[in-house]
Formats: C-alpha cells, structure tokens, sequence
C-alpha cells in the first residue's frame, strides 16, 4: 500500500516470481489490486506458481516467454505436518468406497489408513475445492476473460484447478498450454525492448536476493520503495 501510494491509478505493471502462497492472503491481495487500478498487465519472467498464477488470473493480460511458467491452483491443506492437495484427500476416499464395496474385506485395511485424516476433513476438502473452481471462473471473468463466455471460463478454471489433470502442483504451465487452454497470455518475446527490461529487473532483483539480506522488495516508478532485510539472532 505504502508503495501504491501517489501512483498512476489507472494502470499497473507487475512482475511476479514467487513459488506460491496462503490462498485467502493471495485472495486479499487480488481485492486490493483490482480496487486499486483499472488495468493490470502481469509479466512472469520465471514462475508464478499457484498463488502466483491466480493473481495473474487476475490481470487484464499475461505477458510471459519460454523461460516462464504458472502453475496449478488446485487448494492445499495442512495434514500431518505438510500440505496435501484436496483432490488427493477426495480421490482417496472414493477409491475407499468403491474398493470396500466390491471388497467389504478391505474395510479393515483402509480404516486403518484414513483414521489419519480428522473427522470433517473429506467435507473441507470438498468444499474448498468446489469454492476454489468457482472463484477461479468468477476472478477470470472479471479480468483475463472478461470476453469469454461462462462455459470458457468454467473450462479455464477446471484446466488449471485439476490436480489430477496436472500430476503435481509444481507442475509448470508454458506459454502455449496458458494460450491453447484459454488465457489471456501474450508473448514477451514479441516486445524486445519490454522483455529486455522486465528480464534486467528479474536478474537483478535475483542478484540483490542472493548477495545481500534483504528477502522483499516492493518498488514503483516513482522511486519509493520498501525494503525488508533478514537479520539473523
């Protein structure tokens, strides 16, 4: 905010390198920023994983080149210390039913597996997966799809909450898969003059991260800037 301040509220550049995030910061984040500026274009020098792909969702135009990748937005949570996507719990327990019912012998075996997940999990589960579908399709068309119809959009955000279609949730997404499956996405490499600049920004902010302390930098073209720094105790 401290860096929005006395900006251009009608346009916004932003670059983006992060692996992800919680999903309701990220949430809040996309509020501020469509409150804020009425076009946003979003350029992905590297990765933009997760959350990082929902707020390019959230922008009217993605701009990225070969070297770039998004990334799944298929819901986490937090089960027996590490984050497990909700698909997996769901898949899990409808390949418990449909085993125990053609086998009732097999009751026994997966209790003993699923007695790990808490009570109400496979609900959360499935609720935060069915919110998260939905609010994908609503924030694409808001902006990046705003021209396309409800069924595109509801096809977009099945294409990139689909755990199961992508493996993994590192899983990159190119340039051409965010094109052929609906994204607003544009070619960097077609502006030289911008990819070179966006590219300068993203090695240097790369450089300053790994031979300095500081671990966040957020900067406008008006020269103010914040700048958190790590200090060991």
């Amino acid at each position: 905010m401290t860096c929005a301040k006395d900006t251009n509220k009608d346009k916004l550049d932003l670059i983006i390198h992060t692996p992800g995030g919680d999903y309701e910061a990220t949430k809040r984040i996309i509020n501020y920023l469509h409150e804020t500026y009425k076009h946003i274009r979003t350029f992905i020098p590297h990765m933009a994983m997760s959350g990082g792909t929902l707020i390019a969702c959230a922008s009217d135009e993605i701009y990225m080149g070969p070297y770039s990748s998004l990334g799944p937005t298929d819901p986490q949570t937090f089960l027996n210390n590490s984050y497990v996507p909700v698909h997996a719990i769901i898949e899990e327990f409808n390949m418990a039913f449909e085993e125990v019912s053609k086998n009732p012998q097999k009751a026994l075996l997966w209790n003993e597996r699923l007695k790990q997940i808490p009570f109400g999990r496979l609900k959360a589960a499935q609720n935060m997966n069915e919110n998260s579908k939905l609010y994908l399709t609503r924030l694409l068309a808001k902006r990046n799809c705003k021209k396309k119809s409800e069924d595109d959009n509801r096809k977009i955000s099945e294409f990139l909450n689909s755990g199961k279609g992508h493996s993994s949730h590192g899983r990159g997404i190119s340039l051409k898969d965010a094109i052929d499956n609906g994204l607003n996405a544009i070619d960097l490499r077609k502006e030289k003059e911008l990819e070179d600049a966006v590219l300068s920004i993203y090695h240097s902010a790369i450089i300053l991260f790994e031979k300095t302390s500081v671990q966040k930098v957020i900067l406008n073209n008006n020269g103010r800037k914040y700048i958190n720094s790590f200090t060991e105790k």
